[in-house]
């Protein structure tokens, strides 16, 4: 069952993981979320050991929902995990609104977000992947 965490350890094992950082760090460098989780600005939805979803502050009851899950997770583990973590974001939290990107090089982001109930919005090109596209949807 996915549960509200307040350890940013999983979160940054995952994001550091040399699969996964390429993905999300368009400098390179490490990351660290537990700064942000301490100051209420981030908060992450943990399932299991495989990895987890940020809810990353972005305005006022406004967060975008940020995908940190291990090379080869099942992808039965992660779309309980975002169909739980979508309830606890609305149920737990101040969620009034939840946005989220993919880059287009990450076809299985882009439909999850769109199995969740997430809307297209627009594209924009990506910082991670040169000329391909992100894109943005909302819930």
């Amino acid at each position: 069952m996915p549960n509200l965490e307040a350890s940013a350890k999983l979160a940054n094992e995952v994001a550091n993981h040399p699969e996964v950082l390429t993905r999300i760090s368009w400098t390179g460098d490490e990351v660290d979320i537990q700064p942000l989780v301490d100051k209420d600005q981030c908060f992450i939805i943990e399932n299991d050991s495989y990895g987890c979803f940020l809810l990353a502050q972005s305005d006022y009851e406004s967060y975008v929902v940020h995908t940190l899950f291990k090379p080869k997770t099942p992808p039965s583990v992660v779309r309980h995990t975002a169909k739980e973590g979508m309830w606890l974001s609305f149920i737990d939290l101040d969620a009034m609104d939840l946005t989220s990107s993919a880059c287009e090089t990450n076809p299985a982001a882009y439909k999850l977000m769109r199995k969740n109930g997430f809307i297209p919005m627009f594209d924009s090109p990506s910082k991670f992947a040169k000329g391909k596209k992100e894109r943005f949807c909302r819930l």
